[in-house]
């Protein structure tokens, strides 16, 4: 493989790189759910599940994992986040982490400073933990919260929104014609998104949502997840590609839009 660095990249071996993961956490347990790579081993990640998990409401629990990613060649840093998956569906989320001293992702250069890194990593699991009990009282505040079709469609306008017409689209066809491109896709998009919201996924045999913000985030985590087409490799986009992006950012709407 080949891969363009900056001048003090220091490679982190597999073998060094679970280690030091599993000195932060596993300590020899069972708790490796699974694990991969991409294309020709560029870049390798891990999932371990966590022993806490949360519970919104009922029997609707998501359970709580760390995600450790490494590329060796300079595509990614050295990379952890707490993720989740909700049982009842396997939607995955990546929580976000509030606290800027810390940030929503661990994620550290490959400078050879590997021993640093496990007491920093180890600072950021603490935080992870704590932090997912905060969670929870926010996704039960979204599970109380109506989101009626009105409420869920401005949502998702501006989730997903139109692409402006560029400036020289009236004098250029060629311009044109690809905006009128993007345009379709993006409308096309959101239709797909709303089908999943007034009908589920039957496919796996998934029922629509309730009509709440809780039931508008999973809309979109389900839609990603299970549905949404993509060139890249589906665990890399769920989990920490652009799909992970879109669900992260369509949390951080939500909130918004309830605050």
């Amino acid at each position: 493989m080949i891969g363009v660095v900056h001048p003090g990249f220091r490679p982190l071996q597999n073998r060094a790189g679970a280690e030091m993961f599993d000195a932060v956490l596993g300590q020899g347990q069972p708790i490796y759910h699974t694990g991969g790579y991409l294309k020709n081993g560029e870049v390798i990640w891990l999932l371990a599940r966590l022993p806490e998990h949360i519970q919104v409401r009922g029997n609707d629990v998501l359970e709580t994992y760390l995600l450790f990613t490494n590329s060796h060649d300079g595509s990614v840093a050295i990379d952890i986040r707490l993720t989740t998956v909700r049982v009842v569906c396997q939607n995955t989320l990546s929580l976000a982490l509030h606290k800027k001293a810390v940030g929503k992702v661990f994620r550290r250069a490959h400078d050879g400073r590997y021993e640093l890194l496990k007491e920093q990593a180890k600072v950021f699991f603490d935080f992870c933990v704590k932090q997912s009990q905060e969670t929870q009282v926010l996704f039960a505040r979204l599970a109380q919260t109506e989101c009626d079709d009105k409420a869920f469609e401005t949502f998702l306008t501006q989730l997903l929104p139109d692409p402006t017409r560029p400036v020289t689209a009236g004098s250029n066809p060629q311009v044109e014609r690809a905006w009128q491109t993007r345009l379709a896709t993006a409308r096309a998009t959101r239709a797909q998104v709303l089908s999943v919201h007034r009908a589920g996924i039957p496919a796996r045999a998934l029922e629509p949502e309730d009509k709440t913000w809780w039931g508008a985030l999973n809309t979109i985590t389900g839609w990603v997840d299970h549905v949404q087409d993509t060139d890249s490799e589906h665990y890399a986009h769920i989990l920490f590609g652009a799909g992970d992006r879109i669900k992260t950012n369509a949390l951080d709407r939500i909130q918004a839009m309830m605050a």
